[in-house]
């Protein structure tokens, strides 16, 4: 029988769901996956444009012709596609199993096999990771793993074999992990005075705990006076409730003063792996840093880690943080019905993403596309909300950090 290697609410993972309770019902697992431990010895992993990374240098060095710079561009897509065509397979551009084994099967070991120890914590946006007795599905399982749980081990083939601890010799799926965050000293309780950062109308949210999966209990205006007690990095008790911190501007209560003229040395640069594969003015490349504010920067990390869980890669991002001559070439180049005016735009306080962005196309976060509608449905478990209506003029790729 199937087995999930995670499960996530009631969505159908690699043959279960997960039910009240806790128990797993069996579904009818994908067509792919393996059905016994001598089936494979690894998950495949599909990789698609945007994808970078060892397995992408495989790939364009299977295919020829390709500098093997392991970034899944509009040249390895090509290159991708007229290989599927050639071969009979549905020339999508996206390698999965079946294009894996055209060119001549999934690397497990990605070309060798690795021996550094690593120690990565279970994503969140999952219920449970499972533990098992060998490297794939057909193994059984022996375990489960909650949320944001360490282990320690070896990765290969889309596999950690632990090597420490009550599960060591046991596997998990390495597709499922994130880096440990980094954890400063606790900053010491202090008063916080300031105004509420966001524009345009768009307020910061008041909780009644100091974090996201605490319930929403009223909201704040923009520019409206606040003062609280930090209680940690990102979360300020006021009166009333918990705001984030990302939502406090304590410089100066003219926001225009402030807005798109923040130094990034105030700010916290983007994760590379979440760049748009496009490049585009003014001068963005798929290696150009974005910036945000950092209290958004960690909410961003965490939901980026379940939208991964949940489709095997990051959400790509245009635009964070705009200063003020990007703030007014967009806003010469689109005019008012699509950019506000510099020092108005809460992309000018960090506060904003633009996630990737393609007219004319159906795509992912257009409206009605998978990524469109998953950031709707769930973007607010870590603070990002869509100020526009389902399927009006407005940006269905812009999301504001709201706390």
């Amino acid at each position: 029988m199937f087995n999930s290697i995670a499960s996530k609410g009631a969505i159908a993972v690699l043959g279960l769901v997960s039910v009240a309770g806790g128990v797993a019902a069996a579904v009818a697992p994908h067509a792919d996956a393996a059905a016994s431990p001598s089936a494979a010895s690894c998950t495949v992993v599909t990789i698609h444009k945007g994808s970078t990374g060892a397995l992408v240098k495989t790939l364009q060095s299977r295919l020829g012709g390709l500098t093997a710079d392991g970034v899944f561009g509009n040249l390895t897509l090509a290159k991708v596609k007229a290989f599927q065509k050639s071969h009979g397979l549905t020339a999508d551009g996206v390698v999965g199993p079946k294009t894996w084994t055209a060119l001549g099967g999934f690397p497990c070991s990605n070309g060798g096999s690795n021996t550094t120890v690593v120690t990565k914590q279970v994503a969140s946006g999952i219920d449970f990771l499972s533990v098992r007795t060998g490297p794939g599905t057909g193994y059984a399982r022996v375990a489960k793993l909650s949320p944001g749980t360490k282990v320690t081990g070896i990765i290969n083939g889309g596999w950690m074999k632990i090597t420490s601890g009550g599960y060591a010799g046991k596997y998990v799926a390495a597709s499922y992990l994130i880096d440990v965050p980094k954890v400063g000293p606790k900053p010491p309780t202090s008063n916080v005075h300031g105004w509420i950062a966001t524009t345009g109308g768009i307020t910061a949210t008041v909780r009644s705990g100091p974090g996201f999966n605490y319930g929403v209990l009223g909201h704040k205006a923009s520019g409206a006076a606040v003062s609280g007690t930090q209680v940690n990095a990102d979360w300020v008790k006021i009166a009333g409730g918990y705001i984030n911190r990302g939502e406090i501007e304590t410089t100066s209560s003219s926001l225009t003063r402030v807005n798109a003229q923040i130094p990034v040395s105030q700010l916290c640069a983007v994760n590379g792996a979440y760049n748009s594969p496009n490049s585009f003015d003014p001068g963005y490349t798929v290696n150009t840093t974005r910036y945000i504010n950092c209290s958004a920067g960690r909410a961003l990390d965490s939901l980026q880690a379940a939208y991964k869980a949940k489709f095997g890669h990051y959400a790509n991002i245009d635009l964070a943080y705009r200063d003020w001559a990007e703030q007014q070439y967009w806003y010469n180049k689109l005019g008012p019905a699509q950019a506000n005016k510099p020092g108005t735009s809460n992309h000018g306080m960090g506060l904003a993403v633009d996630f990737q962005e393609w007219h004319g196309h159906t795509t992912e976060f257009d409206w009605g596309g998978v990524g469109s509608n998953w950031l709707r449905a769930n973007g607010g478990k870590y603070g990002f909300t869509q100020p526009y209506a389902y399927g009006t003029t407005g940006e269905s790729y812009h999301f504001n950090f709201t706390g």
